[in-house]
């Protein structure tokens, strides 16, 4: 079957080769499979980042609007309060 030790030499190096190219595709595969799950967890972290960009904004909206309103409620208050104290001052009439 082998007439000479290259013959051996060749058949080593065909079968090195050959569990060589198994390993590299092995190797690709595995590196597929890692990016394709890292493109899904990243699309996940997107979506909850998405999601909480939105809930922030809403709050900061509704703060906002809360905002002005109880601004409008504080110069109420205020202006109920003065009107009460003034009335509690004993006024001075000239005679």
């Amino acid at each position: 079957m082998f007439n000479t030790s290259l013959d051996l030499l060749y058949l080593a190096l065909s079968v090195c080769a050959i569990f060589l190219t198994i390993f590299l595709c092995a190797a690709l595969y595995q590196l597929i499979v890692t990016a394709s799950k890292i493109n899904r967890v990243a699309t996940a972290v997107e979506k909850i980042t998405v999601k909480g960009e939105e809930l922030i904004s809403f709050i900061r909206d509704r703060v906002g609007h809360s905002a002005t309103l109880f601004l409008g409620f504080a110069e109420i208050i205020k202006k109920i309060i003065s009107i009460f104290s003034d009335k509690d001052k004993p006024k001075n009439k000239k005679k």
